[in-house]
């Protein structure tokens, strides 16, 4: 479970990963204590190298987030965070990920998502959001 301490490196991971989409300091620090959460890290040789967070949104779970440092990407480490968290009380899971991110559609394929929906410019860039469920 992430903490309170882990606040700064998952928001420097967030401005590394997501740039202008990245959530601020203060928004990863209420993720992480929000009790409708589910916040997990993590860490290799001392380091965060990943992180997930899921948002309990009634019957449906909504994956907020989930990112990997690059070099630790392709050896199933968001796999394991996406297994780490409780999603058996929800009929079904919801996220949404950039159209031109093709390794995460990829990715979020391999783990029994679908698309259901395309959210038109939904990213501060203008970019498309595919929405998918499992």
């Amino acid at each position: 479970m992430a903490t309170d301490a882990d606040v700064d490196a998952v928001a420097a991971l967030e401005a590394e990963i997501f740039g202008t989409d990245a959530w601020s300091p203060a928004s990863v620090r209420a993720e992480v204590a929000a009790a409708s959460r589910q916040c997990f890290v993590a860490v290799d040789d001392g380091e965060i190298r990943g992180y997930v967070v899921v948002r309990d949104a009634g019957d449906v779970a909504d994956l907020q987030r989930i990112a990997v440092i690059p070099p630790m990407r392709r050896r199933g480490l968001a796999a394991r965070l996406l297994r780490h968290c409780d999603m058996s009380a929800y009929d079904r899971t919801l996220l949404e990920v950039r159209a031109d991110n093709v390794a995460a559609i990829g990715f979020y394929s391999r783990e029994g998502f679908t698309e259901i929906a395309r959210r038109r410019s939904y990213y501060a860039d203008g970019t498309d959001a595919v929405v998918m469920q499992r």
